[in-house]
């Protein structure tokens, strides 16, 4: 199959003035001096670096909370609760700190879902001395619960005994 003279014609017009580099046997063939080829390589290099870095500085900055810590800002929900500065608790949070801490609410009710802890700030004072009576001695557990892996938070409180915020 033999192209057209007017579409040959027409090709070799529009294709006159460049060299394919699949047919060159110049090294260079894309108009830029090597010179500024190494600049704009040794700039994009820097770029990528740069980038590299600061993406990873955003990854590891991310500070994850220890379990101590996250056990004492549920505390410090409940407290905002309490004094009015958080209306959005969810109700089973008071439950995993009963459990871990062992100090039970005065104030409780018991529903068809549970038993579910009204806490006071005298309990919030108490559940706060006893963590920091444990300070150091939290760790979070993975632990399959219902077909799901889910982080528990565990302390010794005496030696080879444990407790952790999920209640069986």
């Amino acid at each position: 199959m033999e192209l057209s003279l007017r579409i040959k014609f027409s090709l070799s017009r529009k294709l006159s003035g460049y060299e394919l580099p699949a047919i060159s046997k110049q090294r260079h063939v894309s108009g830029y001096a090597p010179v500024e080829l190494e600049k704009y390589e040794l700039f994009m290099k820097e770029i990528f670096t740069l980038l590299l870095f600061l993406f990873s500085f955003c990854v590891y900055s991310q500070k994850v909370k220890s379990a101590e810590e996250f056990i004492l800002a549920e505390i410090t929900e409940i407290e905002n609760n309490l004094i009015g500065k958080n209306d959005t608790l969810n109700f089973k949070t008071p439950n995993g700190i009963v459990c871990l801490t062992g100090i039970t609410p005065k104030k409780f009710d018991g529903t068809y879902i549970g038993i579910i802890y009204n806490p006071t700030l005298e309990d919030v004072k108490l559940w706060r001395e006893w963590i920091s009576k444990y300070h150091g001695k939290f760790y979070y557990e993975a632990t399959e619960i219902n077909n799901s892996y889910y982080k528990k938070v565990v302390v010794e409180y005496e030696k080879d005994k444990f407790r952790s915020n999920y209640c069986k």
